[in-house]
């Protein structure tokens, strides 16, 4: 009877410990900005993609956005021409 009082007071605390974080604000993106993020995105970027697409990048043709998500209170982004 003990296991299941512990139990259930176990998942009432969880329960209300995941709806009092429900209330925080999400962060905003243009404020998660990750700078290991960014470097591996523009590493990557370097390796995998054809020149021509990584000059439509510098002369600000096109754009790359990266966001994870993991965390949905701390997001991390990176971002080549993102705004």
């Amino acid at each position: 009877m003990t296991t299941i009082r512990c139990f259930l007071l176990f998942v009432a605390s969880a329960v209300f410990i995941h709806a009092s974080m429900q209330d925080q604000p999400y962060p905003r993106l243009h404020k998660s900005f990750d700078p290991a993020q960014q470097s591996a995105l523009e590493t990557s970027l370097k390796k995998e993609f054809d020149p021509k697409f990584l000059n439509s990048i510098e002369e600000k043709r096109a754009s790359v956005v990266l966001v994870d998500i993991t965390n949905l209170y701390q997001p991390k982004v990176a971002a080549l021409n993102g705004d």
